[in-house]
């Protein structure tokens, strides 16, 4: 199933109707702001990050606000059956760009469970 979400779509594999978006964007966003720079760097650790930069900004040198900021959510997980991984949101700058995605995860509580670069 897809749904529209700040103006993009998104993937969502067994997602009930009652999904609070944008509380568990705003978790997931704010994962990734604590995270920073580090992760900023994990995201870009591959040949020709320079050029998806100048893409999608303009410049090869941005900020680790302002990439952060950019991130699209591109696809939700549920998996109520896995505690440690009840939710799997995904994040991208462009999935036309890099195969790379910010995948933040959600235990059963709906508490964050980790922060990780994936591709």
């Amino acid at each position: 199933m897809s749904i529209e979400w700040a103006g993009h779509t998104v993937e969502v594999d067994g997602a009930p109707a009652d999904l609070d978006m944008a509380g568990f964007d705003a978790l997931a966003r704010q994962a990734m702001r604590d995270d920073g720079a580090d992760l900023m760097g994990d995201y870009l650790d591959f040949d020709g990050a320079e050029d998806m930069l100048r893409a999608v900004f303009g410049t090869g040198d941005v900020d680790t606000a302002t990439f952060l900021a950019a991130m699209r959510l591109v696809r939700v997980g549920l998996y109520p059956q896995d505690p440690g991984a009840a939710a799997v949101f995904d994040y991208t700058l462009g999935r036309d760009l890099t195969d790379h995605v910010v995948a933040v995860t959600f235990d059963g509580t709906g508490r964050i469970h980790g922060v990780a670069v994936e591709s």
